[in-house]
């Protein structure tokens, strides 16, 4: 009954249970992409309703998906309601050195700030952004009749850049134990991510490189 298997495309929206509960009432677009959904749940439901039951994704227009990570507070108002800003702001506020063992790169003397920085370390230190889409693979590891966000969990993360580098995390297990999750009811789920992809010959490998 669990069984599910979903062939994801790229940058092909596939909503979850939530995501068409709350785009299928019209109140709550407000923008041309949440209306664009709106008119989307509805042809779905039109079509006999949403072929997929767990499995599901964020394409790169969608805003990005809540965090699995732990929850940080952005305020001390314990009391207060949970916003969408402050729960999106948490999960993006991480900080380097908040995570114990971390040695800087420069000696402790040392001011890390060039005050007069030559051209060759200027050419050296520039950072190139090379423009990237991204989909994030989901599952609903909740129940079937809740309608709590709090048991999506992120598979894995593909990212491609113009360049054509394909960057996928968590990485391939290959040989390493399964990814495991734990949800909100104490189940454990485990999943492995494999490298599918046909082998190509050395003269198309050469020619992509």
């Amino acid at each position: 009954q669990d069984n599910e298997v979903w062939t994801f495309k790229w940058q092909e929206k596939v909503f979850s249970q939530h995501e068409e509960e709350l785009y299928s009432d019209l109140g709550n677009c407000s923008t041309v992409l949440e209306q664009k959904y709106h008119r989307d749940i509805l042809a779905l439901r039109n079509a006999g309703g949403r072929p997929n039951r767990r499995l599901f994704c964020y394409v790169d227009t969608d805003p990005p998906p809540p965090t699995t990570e732990a929850h940080h507070p952005m305020t001390d108002w314990s009391s207060g309601p949970e916003t969408f800003a402050s729960r999106f702001g948490s999960s993006v506020r991480r900080r380097r050195g908040h995570i114990r063992g971390v040695v800087p790169r420069w000696p402790l003397a040392q001011d890390p700030v060039l005050q007069r920085p030559s051209e060759d370390h200027m050419i050296n230190a520039r950072v190139n952004s090379v423009p990237t889409q991204a989909m994030h693979l989901m599952a609903d590891l909740g129940r079937m009749d809740s309608q709590d966000v709090g048991d999506e969990y992120q598979l894995c993360e593909v990212k491609v850049d113009d360049n054509g580098m394909v960057t996928i995390s968590p990485d391939f297990n290959g040989d390493k134990p399964p990814y495991r999750i734990e949800n909100s009811h104490r189940e454990i789920f485990e999943y492995q991510l494999f490298h599918a992809s046909e082998a190509i010959s050395a003269q198309e490998e050469a020619k992509e490189s």
